[in-house]
């Protein structure tokens, strides 16, 4: 294999691979996930944070969701409901806000949902607001 080959077709599957080290560009058809640690912030009282570790990043959301608790601790704003179908098909209906997420040296604003308190910490994505 030529180390200056971006894609090598090595896996049994026929995945295209990247050598490391090599730029082949954005790769976006796969989704995942992955746990990182974040930290959260209000954008109307900006400065006091909380981290939070484990936080589960699944590239097939759009929205990052977060226990109540923890969002009220920063006095994050509830300003809607929003109805969530979940995989059982049960719909659910909880309070979103806006928030910014520090997370592997960045900070992005992001839409939160207070979830329950047995609820996992997920993040989205970061994508642009329309």
């Amino acid at each position: 294999m030529d180390r200056g080959e971006p894609f090598a077709s090595i896996d049994a599957t026929r995945n295209p691979m990247g050598v490391l080290g090599v730029s082949i560009g954005a790769i976006t058809g796969d989704m995942g996930t992955f746990r990182i640690v974040v930290e959260l912030e209000n954008p109307a009282h900006p400065g006091p944070r909380r981290s939070v570790s484990g936080v589960l990043v699944d590239t097939g959301s759009e929205l990052s969701w977060f226990p109540a608790d923890l969002l009220e601790s920063l006095h994050i704003e509830r300003y809607e409901r929003w109805r969530f179908r979940q995989a059982s098909v049960v719909v659910i209906e909880r309070w979103v806000a806006d928030g910014i997420v520090h997370a592997a040296g960045r900070r992005a604003p992001d839409y939160v949902v207070f979830g329950e308190r047995v609820t996992s910490c997920c993040l989205a994505p970061v994508r642009s607001r329309a």
